[in-house]
């Protein structure tokens, strides 16, 4: 097992016993010098980031548990499209997939999946979350994305 998938077993096992406040820290990464954090707050997956020294806060549409998309790195999956003047977009995933779901896709109990995935676009002077929510495909923490989910959200807002 690859030291991600321990950290996110361990990461699980901290936020299960913090869920009991109600306020949960669940992932965060630093992609393009923003620091972003994902908490639970009240069952709601929420995005805390700064920018010019004001914390902000976005809500996210998956249910949580919420994490950022990566593949085997530690640095959130992310792709620049200049195009449309977007440094970074990273996916951020939630919903949990259904032990039903999980037996038919064949996923062994160390992954975490879930079944909704949202676009995270950060621009030189501000960072937002798409509108548009991709359902339904499953989406694991280190498993990442194909490129053109990341196309689509840069392109969709």
């Amino acid at each position: 097992m690859n030291i991600i998938v321990w950290l996110w077993l361990i990461f699980l096992c901290v936020s299960c016993s913090a869920e009991e406040s109600n306020n949960a820290h669940m992932d965060s990464a630093t992609v393009i010098r923003s620091k972003l954090q994902i908490v639970n707050i009240d069952d709601t997956c929420i995005l805390k980031y700064k920018i010019n020294n004001t914390e902000n806060k976005l809500v996210l549409a998956p249910s949580p548990p919420c994490f950022f998309l990566r593949r085997g790195e530690i640095t959130p999956q992310h792709f620049e499209y200049a195009d449309v003047g977007v440094k970074a977009v990273i996916i951020v995933a939630g919903t949990l997939i259904t032990n039903e779901q999980r037996k038919s896709w064949g996923l062994g109990p160390e992954l975490i999946c879930g079944n909704e995935r949202q676009g995270i676009l950060i621009y030189s002077d501000k960072i937002i979350v798409s509108k548009h929510v991709l359902k339904g495909e499953r989406a694991c923490t280190d498993k990442g994305s194909d490129e053109k989910d990341f196309w689509f959200f840069a392109h969709k807002k």
